[in-house]
């Protein structure tokens, strides 16, 4: 089972996100994709957990969590945690954080691109590979 996860927070607040995979059955295989666009002063905070019973042997699990900042009023943070309760079972999980590259933006503004055009198309872009 894949999932893919889109958040949005685009105001000058906090946000809480929190996502569990759970394994309760053997050989499963489950894949959760997070992307964030955080902008407008938000401040977000992503709990994201792989949680493996003592039953759910041969289990295989990614949590991949990636978060795209637009403005400098705004701040994340991610927590991913991993619990495993046996043995022989695959767990991992990435997570990332960072602004727009300005580089990317000067690409695509000598480009004929304005910067709101630019940013739209690269956010666009990080959205299309969840």
């Amino acid at each position: 089972m894949t999932s893919t996860k889109i958040i949005r927070a685009d105001r000058p607040k906090i946000y809480y996100k929190d996502f569990t995979l759970l394994h309760s059955i053997p050989g499963a295989t489950k894949r959760l994709n997070i992307r964030a666009i955080v902008q407008n002063g938000a401040d977000l905070h992503i709990t994201g957990s792989i949680h493996i019973l003592p039953q759910a042997r041969n289990s295989d699990s990614f949590l991949d969590i990636r978060v795209l900042i637009l403005d400098e009023k705004s701040r994340a943070d991610i927590r991913p945690q991993l619990e495993i309760q046996t043995s022989d079972v695959k767990a991992s999980h990435a997570a990332t954080i960072s602004p727009v590259d300005p580089e990317q933006i000067f690409y695509l503004q000598a480009r004929g691109l304005n910067y709101a055009q630019a940013q739209k198309l690269i956010v666009a872009g990080f959205l299309s590979h969840a």
